[in-house]
């Protein structure tokens, strides 16, 4: 006997069809990278690229993967990375690379060092002994494994790092003005090694903040307007072995020209230089304030002064020129030349007839 279950109605029941699943990929939440922490120059290793999913799934995604690396230290000397395609990198030069894999919105990265097996890195900080301040020194490896690599410090830190390094080495670091330091490091990992060093007898250390005074000659009194005679700034110092740059800063300071002051440092002196530029219309000046709405002061000197201690006394040889503008712009037109007054000299020692400047150490 057939029996037939109809449903309400006398039609037959649809069939229920089943729900799809998603197609769309799911976005990994993490990204790591899997691999040494150091390969060997020239030597090719395999690292991989997990993403990991909100479902607790982890996915080999090398394959996938964009791979990019960095330099990640102040020395090299070529490639530190040869190549990195799909995750096989490719040792270059000695030192350091952050190696970066990218996978939808994810990203990982890891610090590679490219080393003769067996060997190690030595890095440090390059310091001014009393000031702290750092210094873009010459750093070499002058005895043992590794003798021969040399680098610079870098400007903004002092940092510096030397590569395939092991057992008793012999680091010298050098900079001009300063005494050269020698030190023998016994390397059996990786490790660090800060050198401070001592300035040459003469050549103290100017970098740091200071007060300057310029004064035009006495006798230029009866040339430009008396405000215009005696201006003082505050002067951020900043040496570089025997070479000086001048940060100049006033609430009446006009920038002018993309520059700064500059100098040098020498046995018991310091010598500063204030650029104009004459083919300018107005001439162009490193060092030009704003006397009073309309009227500006521009500075164009060298100048030699003596040093004793934390005091700078010398003389300026140049020009104070005063400008008379038709509105609070100096650049605006019809600027004109109001006053000058110049006075020539190769002493440091002030007189009368000499421009002076001074500095003193805040």
């Amino acid at each position: 006997m057939l029996a037939f279950i109809a449903a309400c109605g006398g039609q037959p029941a649809a069939p229920t069809r089943p729900t799809p699943f998603s197609t769309q990929p799911a976005t990994p939440i993490s990204l790591r990278i899997e691999g040494p922490s150091s390969i060997a120059p020239g030597a090719s290793v395999q690292y991989r690229a997990i993403a990991s999913f909100a479902d607790g799934r982890s996915e080999d995604v090398t394959a996938v993967a964009t791979w990019t690396w960095r330099t990640a230290a102040p020395r090299t000397e070529g490639p530190v990375v040869l190549s990195a395609s799909e995750g096989l990198i490719t040792g270059g030069s000695l030192g350091e690379a952050d190696l970066i894999a990218q996978h939808s919105v994810v990203s990982a990265t890891i610090r590679v060092l490219v080393l003769p097996p067996g060997t190690f890195r030595v890095s440090g900080h390059v310091t001014e002994l009393e000031s702290g301040a750092p210094l873009s020194a010459h750093v070499a490896v002058v005895a043992g494994i590794g003798a021969g690599q040399a680098t610079l410090a870098r400007d903004s830190d002092g940092v510096y790092a030397v590569y395939g390094v092991v057992g008793a080495v012999a680091i010298e670091v050098s900079e001009e003005s300063f005494q050269t330091e020698r030190r023998t490091v016994i390397v059996a990992d990786h490790q660090a090694a800060d050198f401070n060093l001592r300035p040459q007898t003469g050549y103290d250390f100017v970098t740091g903040e200071w007060r300057m005074v310029v004064r035009a000659a006495q006798s230029c009194g009866s040339e430009i307007p008396h405000a215009a005679t005696t201006r003082t700034f505050l002067a951020s110092l900043k040496q570089h072995g025997s070479a000086l740059t001048f940060a100049v800063s006033a609430p009446t300071i006009v920038p002018d020209a993309p520059y700064t002051l500059f100098g040098g440092v020498g046995p018991g002196r310091v010598d500063i230089y204030i650029q104009s530029f004459p083919d300018q219309t107005p001439p162009g000046h490193v060092l030009l304030e704003m006397l009073e709405p309309a009227r500006f002061l521009g500075i164009a000197a060298a100048g030699r002064g003596v040093r004793n201690g934390d005091t700078v006394m010398g003389t300026l040889s140049g020009t104070f020129s005063v400008y008379q503008a038709l509105g609070a712009i100096y650049r605006a037109p019809g600027t004109t030349l109001a006053s000058s007054c110049r006075r020539l000299t190769d002493s440091p020692f002030p007189t009368n007839d000499t421009h002076t400047f001074r500095l003193d150490r805040n």
